[in-house]
């Protein structure tokens, strides 16, 4: 099967040798001219240490790309993927689309699912790809479980039967809401776990922090009517685990510098990472201000960035708080 990837760096390449090692053809689309040569010399720029199959392929030709694809794989910087979109549409014949672009949209407070339906069709066939995983550990095939989920159950098991192997293992939801709203705000969580470390808290901080961020998410998602059924899944606890805990995280990264002074607090990318839970705080404070919610933690790291406030100073007054 031909398989079109519509991304950048590495998410995008773990998945195009995960689709490759189940027997797939990975055809990416990149705007950009040297990652295309690299890659079409099987070299990866983000994984200098892989060495790429010859059935991953890459082209700036998004129509190439396209062309007798069956399945469409979004795997875009928040920020990016409206734009590309818009490229997109005039292409798109009714494949099959895997959303892997973690995001929310910030007008009308909406999953980007909503997005994808917008600009290509409102029926179209969906399923949201997330869970517990880093790219550098998918592309050592590291065992690890995601979740594929769509509000058509079919859709969510023809995606598994294309990516599920012995080490990319795959369950099926169709709370398609729930799970990019764990996405999101699990992200903002994280980089409030990281900005601890960079403080040089010590782990019953963390701990405290934890909870009161998992209470406040708990709010928010009671307010969007999320099931709460879902908590034990792979693509929550699972993927908070790996956000919060591991220094390969980009939220990390972040958060560490900006606790120790050394990052622009305007500045959305660090180590040309894009730190996505900056890109959700201003979405979650637009939406706060439209609730009666009372979330301290949220609000801290919202003064943090937006006021250019001391870290240490503004995380001494929260304790008051909680």
């Amino acid at each position: 099967m031909k398989c079109a990837l519509l991304g950048s760096w590495s998410w995008w390449t773990a998945l195009a040798q995960v689709l490759w090692y189940n027997w797939n053809i990975a055809y990416l689309w990149s705007i950009h001219e040297e990652e295309v040569k690299r890659i079409n010399s099987h070299e990866s720029q983000v994984f200098p240490w892989v060495k790429l199959n010859e059935n991953v392929y890459c082209s700036l030709d998004i129509e190439e790309v396209l062309k007798d694809s069956e399945l469409i794989v979004l795997s875009l910087p928040s920020f990016a993927l409206e734009s590309w979109l818009a490229k997109l549409k005039d292409y798109y014949n009714w494949q099959l689309v895997v959303l892997a672009t973690k995001w929310w949209r910030s007008d009308e407070f909406l999953p980007f699912t909503t997005l994808v339906q917008k600009y290509l069709w409102k029926d179209a066939p969906i399923v949201v790809l997330s869970g517990a995983s880093h790219a550098e550990e998918v592309i050592r095939k590291i065992p690890t479980w995601v979740v594929l989920c769509s509000e058509n159950k079919e859709y969510a098991e023809h995606a598994k039967t294309v990516f599920q192997n012995t080490w990319f293992r795959c369950s099926i939801s169709t709370d398609v809401v729930w799970i990019q709203l764990c996405w999101a705000l699990k992200n903002v969580l994280a980089i409030a776990c990281w900005l601890i470390d960079g403080l040089e808290y010590w782990i019953n901080t963390k701990a405290l922090v934890f909870r009161e961020g998992i209470k406040e998410i708990q709010l928010v998602w009671e307010k969007v009517w999320i099931d709460m059924d879902s908590l034990l899944s792979y693509a929550w606890i699972g993927d908070l685990y790996v956000t919060c805990s591991s220094s390969l995280s980009r939220n990390w990264n972040a958060w560490n510098l900006i606790a120790k002074w050394e990052a622009s607090l305007k500045d959305k990318k660090f180590n040309n990472m894009v730190c996505e839970g900056l890109y959700m705080l201003d979405i979650l404070e637009k939406y706060l201000g439209t609730t009666d919610i009372y979330c301290p933690l949220f609000e801290l790291l919202i003064s943090i960035i937006k006021g250019g406030v001391d870290p240490r100073i503004s995380f001494e007054e929260f304790l008051l708080k909680v």
